[in-house]
């Protein structure tokens, strides 16, 4: 038996699979194309991690510039005086910072208050590279305070709100006027007539050629036979009445940027009412008139509307000649005449004087008693004058008798009492 062997074709053997050493090529080349990618991505997240390092830096230096850019006035402005600190992020990072003035000339036509502040941040990356971030900015060397009294007098000229206030400041001299005459004479009598002012008094519009348009609030709550109240008015200030009578809100006349305003409150009582108050400050004059004295922001004064009104008594006294031999660090002792009276209650105010103060009592009632201080050394008080009556027993021991109103007492401290005291 005969047997027959095939032939295989060249392409068949081409086709039975890849030898070793194809295999070794591309693995080589697939090893090098992951390492590749290994190191583009190593180095996109270094980058990505300085480029968050600089934002930081950049955020932190422009921090600082903010600091040095808000000075309240010009003596703050730290000139000449460069700091540093550290400040812990996504790395530790060294801020460091100077202001300096800068030569003639090198900022151009700009003026001589113009300075040059400067920011750097430093750091070191992950490959231990130092980097760092310098932020420079022009401080203009002029006080914040006055641009904001006159951004408050401008306001009040235009008499419009914040949202649609505009003005301009011009100050050309008349001889710089374009055109004919005619444009000058316009603007100068515009001017006049700004500064003249129809709505407010001289005290109230000028302030460095502006109308100021600062404004205090003086408000209070009624109590008691507030439906006796017709009406409150006052000079320089506006007032209304709300909820019944129940309160009262006045707004004051323009006054110049941090300056005070004073007055009076007048109101129209009924039946023989008054006015009270037993707040220590509060000033109530002819039963019917509140007396405000010198408020540099907005107020709240209670008031209460009676027949009579329960009040406070108010000894207010000064020492001279010896005084430290008063023992302030003891208090000063009340004795009653009449138990049944408001009590009296006493403290040193200062190096030299006292102050003695009641609880509230009825109008018709008076007040009588000893005030005892305790005196060393042999010292003694002697009386020196004053608006009330009074007498001094045991050289320590004030007999004060039917007070019916606020008074003073004047002291002297001495040996003996008399003229060769």
């Amino acid at each position: 038996m005969v047997r027959r062997l095939a032939k295989r074709s060249p392409g068949h053997r081409a086709q039975a699979g890849l030898t070793l050493v194809e295999a070794l090529i591309a693995f080589a080349v697939l090893a090098i194309g992951l390492l590749s990618l290994v190191g583009f991505h190593g180095a996109s997240q270094r980058e990505l991690a300085l480029a968050r390092a600089r934002a930081e830096a950049s955020a932190l230096a422009e921090q600082k510039l903010h600091e040095l850019q808000s000075f309240v006035d010009v003596g703050d402005i730290p000139l000449n005086d460069p700091g540093t600190d550290a400040v812990a992020g996504v790395t530790a990072f060294t801020r460091r910072w100077e202001i300096e003035r800068p030569a003639d000339g090198a900022f151009g036509d700009a003026p001589a208050s113009v300075l040059l502040a400067e920011v750097t941040v430093d750091w070191t990356d992950s490959l231990g590279q130092e980097q760092s971030v310098v932020v420079a900015s022009e401080l203009l060397e002029t006080s914040p305070t006055q641009d904001a009294e006159r951004l408050l007098a401008a306001l009040g000229a235009t008499g419009a709100a914040w949202s649609t206030a505009s003005w301009e400041v011009d100050e050309e001299s008349e001889d710089d006027c374009s055109g004919d005459d005619s444009s000058c004479a316009s603007s100068s009598e515009s001017d006049s007539d700004s500064e003249s002012g129809d709505d407010c008094s001289e005290e109230d519009c000028d302030i460095d050629g502006y109308r100021n348009g600062t404004r205090y609030t003086v408000s209070g709550n009624l109590d008691g036979d507030r439906s006796e109240v017709d009406g409150i008015e006052g000079d320089g200030i506006s007032c209304s009445f709300s909820g019944g009578r129940r309160s009262y809100s006045c707004e004051t006349s323009p006054v110049a940027a941090g300056g005070t305003w004073s007055g009076e409150l007048a109101f129209d009582l009924r039946g023989g009412r008054r006015l009270c108050n037993d707040e220590f400050g509060v000033v109530i004059r002819d039963r019917d008139t509140l007396v405000i004295d010198g408020i540099s922001e907005d107020a709240t004064v209670d008031l209460s509307v009676s027949r009579s009104c329960p009040r406070k008594l108010i000894i207010e006294g000064s020492l001279t000649g010896e005084v430290g031999r008063v023992r302030t660090d003891r208090p000063i002792r009340v004795r009653e005449q009449d138990p049944g009276s408001a009590n009296m209650n006493c403290e040193f105010v200062g190096s030299s004087g006292f102050r003695c103060e009641s609880n509230a009592f009825s109008s018709n009632q008076k007040w009588e008693g000893l005030l005892v201080f305790a005196v060393k050394g042999g010292r003694r008080l002697c009386p020196n004058g004053g608006s009330l009556d009074y007498e001094m027993y045991d050289r320590r021991f004030i007999e004060v008798g039917d007070v019916g109103s606020s008074g003073t007492i004047q002291l002297r401290v001495a040996r003996r009492c008399g003229d060769d005291d």
